[in-house]
């Protein structure tokens, strides 16, 4: 938990006992202390921590934090608040809470497997070796922390905030760590905030990343139960907008959620692909999306800005599929802007999925192709990513020669 005062001084009143372990409190961002809060027997109301004489007059900040360690002697690791004497006046206050990786509200995607572990937290976490594999989060507050098992066999993990530029975690260790921070969004404005985490596109073969639990000052937002029948007329309108969620059929699946995100992007609303109150309302009103350019010819537009490529033909928007372009982490490129056009296709699948070749740029090939872990943001090495779904359809449609627009 944090707390920040206007004053100087400021104590922590705790309880002790037998099963309670070592905190650590960090004062203004520098400082850190050490502090057990074992006691053969338990006592109450206990002074535990002060900040140290001849502080400042002036605003303070106190972090107090668990740390999963102990004495020998105490038989768990539990930390307790009970109050706060100060002389001056508290600003703020707030608690993170745990949200476990078992949480209906956390969003993952790809394989995942649960795996049971006494040190984890709740007793265990979940892991994934799959490219496809991602998690979204979506809270309200202003701070999360992602608490990771770590280990010989992790890889690494992209995270990005808000949509922005991805920054890569690595969760590989010496030996098998758990309740491992690996991340944290620093403070963010109080608000409603997306946190991704995608499979690292150079992982190498074997390896895992892995979601424990996630601290967040804040909460996790209530989920909308929908109908079979209301999630069938949630699809019907996504098709008729122009967007792709497969199967017409009442079941939010990977399609789905795919065709919820491409909304998402083009209406400008937050990418977590949940099919909520906001995207429920915006569904009732909103229009197919409109091209560029113009023409009877098909053609292809990639907005780099919303994520999103147009199917285009006959001045009508066919098809809006949420895609992921280039970046320049890890020797990418950012994806040109300009206009190409499609000079081969092939029928590989691997690394790239039935590739759509648009140019040689300088030196590296680009092309429109399936991939199998597509986030909201900008993530691949200069292609356009595709869902693997989605190429399946698109492919059929674009012979040789089709123009490709890419802007901003």
């Amino acid at each position: 938990m944090t707390a920040e005062f206007e004053g100087d001084y400021f104590a922590w009143i705790a309880t002790k006992g037998s099963n309670y372990g070592i905190a650590k409190v960090t004062l203004d961002g520098t400082t850190t202390y050490s502090v057990d809060l074992y006691s053969a027997s338990t006592l109450y109301r206990q002074r535990v921590w002060e900040t140290p004489p001849g502080l400042a007059s002036g605003s303070h900040k106190v972090k107090i934090e668990w740390t999963g360690a102990k004495r020998a002697a105490s038989t768990g690791t539990r930390i307790s608040v009970d109050a706060f004497d100060y002389l001056g006046s508290i600003t703020r206050a707030v608690v993170a809470n745990r949200f476990e990786e078992k949480d209906a509200r956390i969003a993952y995607l790809g394989s995942w497997s649960l795996l049971s572990a006494a040190s984890a937290s709740g007793g265990a976490y979940k892991w994934s070796g799959t490219a496809d594999a991602g998690v979204s989060v979506v809270f309200s507050g202003t701070r999360l922390e992602w608490l990771a098992t770590t280990g010989p066999l992790m890889g690494k993990a992209d995270v990005s905030v808000d949509g922005g530029p991805a920054v890569v975690v690595d969760l590989c260790s010496v030996s098998t760590q758990y309740k491992q921070k690996v991340f944290s969004t620093g403070v963010l404005p109080n608000g409603v905030h997306r946190v991704e985490v995608t499979w690292h596109e150079l992982n190498p073969p074997g390896a895992r990343i892995s979601v424990d639990a996630f601290d967040i000052m804040g909460t996790l937002p209530y989920t909308l139960s929908l109908t079979p029948e209301e999630i069938k007329w949630a699809e019907e309108r996504l098709a008729s907008l122009s967007y792709s969620p497969g199967p017409v059929d009442g079941v939010y699946d990977a399609r789905t959620r795919g065709a919820v995100v491409a909304f998402q992007k083009w209406e400008g609303l937050s990418r977590d692909g949940v099919l909520g109150s906001v995207v429920w309302a915006r569904l009732q009103v909103a229009s197919r999306p409109t091209p560029k350019s113009t023409g009877t010819t098909a053609w292809i537009e990639v907005n780099k800005t919303k994520q999103v490529l147009l199917y285009c033909k006959d001045n009508t928007v066919v098809r809006t599929l949420p895609v992921s372009t280039g970046t320049t982490g890890d020797g990418g490129i950012i994806t040109p802007s300009g206009t190409f056009k499609v000079t081969r296709k092939t029928l590989e699948i691997s690394p790239r999925y039935m590739p759509l070749y648009i140019s040689n740029y300088p030196y590296s090939l680009l092309a429109i192709h399936g991939y199998p872990n597509v986030p909201t943001y900008p993530a691949s090495h200069g292609c356009v990513r595709t869902q693997l779904w989605d190429q399946d359809e698109l492919y059929p449609l674009v012979p040789v020669g089709t123009r490709v627009y890419i802007y901003n």
